[in-house]
């Protein structure tokens, strides 16, 4: 009978084998559509129209705001864009902002919203840390109709529904002073947006990184179109932070790998590791890790550890495999056996992950030294 190896002896971690940390920060950039930016441009927008409609969805008369504008077809278009954000259902996928200018006018404001346009783009992609783009049509107006103050008290109230529309005038531009030369035209209702938020602001006191923030920066630039960016949802790349890779890592193992883990207790492959390593002070979620590396290494190129595969492509690789795993509980166990050094030194590729992040490696090889050179940096609970 064979000497059974010790825990923690020597295992190398070359020879192209590769570990992976579910929670790493993997930046992704997601930048909505410019098409609303195009064609509200191309219907030459003049101003805006003010009073109150009936709803049919409320029951009752509430405020309508319409955009006036000299070409119908592309303001057609625009207005179809944004109604698609939220599948014609739901008006606040757009984000509207009023900002109040010193000199009396005002700036109106279209864009995605960014919790919504995350819902929208992000699918099932938990590897993904995405960084949003969402451009924001502008339209500056010179003079401020008394209604939009009063617009303004209105949305103090819980709930102030309203209504954003479109119409095409024709004639003389849109003038307050002058209504009778302007003939104006609504676009059909199923074009409009029913709207319970609408964010307003003063130029004055506008808080820095705020939507109204973006929109005064790109209207005080001279000669430059109106539009402006604002980045939301995930954080830009900098310093790896543990608690949030920690929170990931659990997101993805409990979402992604539930069946692998469960049959990996069923079969007593867990307990047997966490027995095993014990002595090295190696933790549950260390182990349930690198069950789902194995079984998705064997999943993706039908070898352990990755080896097949370069370190340059191992992300991309990892990304796409998990974006379409599917695990179906159908109670056959008979087919899940992973031998407990191929799971060892998988744990042991997954730690020296984890410390690349934070610009670290250990200084010798082997599981022993990984777990003791995370718990030196407060990578894991000592």
């Amino acid at each position: 009978m064979g000497k059974r190896r010790k825990s923690g002896s020597q295992i190398s971690s070359a020879n192209g084998g590769k570990g992976f940390d579910f929670g790493q920060p993997l930046t992704s950039f997601v930048e909505a559509g410019l098409g609303h930016l195009d064609h509200f441009a191309e219907a030459e927008v003049g101003g805006c129209s003010y009073g109150f409609v009936r709803s049919a969805e409320v029951g009752t008369a509430i405020p309508v705001v319409t955009i006036l504008a000299r070409h119908e077809e592309p303001l057609r278009a625009a207005m179809s864009e944004l109604r698609s954000w939220g599948d014609g259902v739901d008006g606040d996928a757009v984000e509207m902002t009023v900002v109040f200018m010193k000199n009396g006018g005002w700036l109106l404001g279209l864009s995605p919203e960014p919790r919504r346009l995350a819902a929208r783009t992000k699918t099932a992609d938990l590897l993904l840390d995405p960084l949003y783009f969402a451009p924001t049509w502008i339209k500056t107006l010179d003079s401020t109709d008394p209604f939009m103050r009063r617009f303004e008290q209105y949305h103090e109230a819980m709930f102030a529904p309203f209504i954003l529309s479109a119409a095409v005038w024709r004639g003389s531009p849109p003038d307050q002073r002058r209504p009778h030369q302007t003939q104006i035209d609504h676009l059909e209702q199923s074009l409009s947006l029913l709207k319970f938020q609408c964010t307003f602001a003063d130029e004055d006191s506008v808080q820095p990184g705020a939507q109204a923030a973006a929109m005064l920066a790109t209207s005080k630039r001279a000669g430059k179109p109106g539009r402006a960016k604002r980045s939301g949802g995930g954080e830009a790349p900098g310093r790896p932070d543990i608690k949030r890779i920690q929170a990931k890592r659990e997101q993805v193992l409990a979402s992604l790998f539930t069946v692998s883990r469960r049959r990996a207790e069923r079969t007593g492959v867990t307990a047997g590791m966490i027995e095993q390593l014990a002595p090295l002070g190696v933790q549950r979620w260390q182990v349930d890790q690198a069950i789902a590396n194995v079984v998705l290494s064997r999943k993706i190129c039908g070898e352990d550890h990755y080896a097949p595969l370069e370190s340059k492509s191992l992300k991309r690789a990892v990304v796409e495999g998990a974006f379409n795993h599917v695990e179906f509980a159908d109670g056959d166990l008979s087919q899940f056996t992973i031998a407990p050094e191929i799971l060892e030194r998988q744990i042991d590729l997954d730690g020296r992950d984890l410390l690349r992040i934070f610009g670290h490696q250990p200084k010798r090889d082997g599981v022993a030294a990984t777990l003791g050179e995370l718990r030196r940096r407060r990578l894991i609970d000592a």
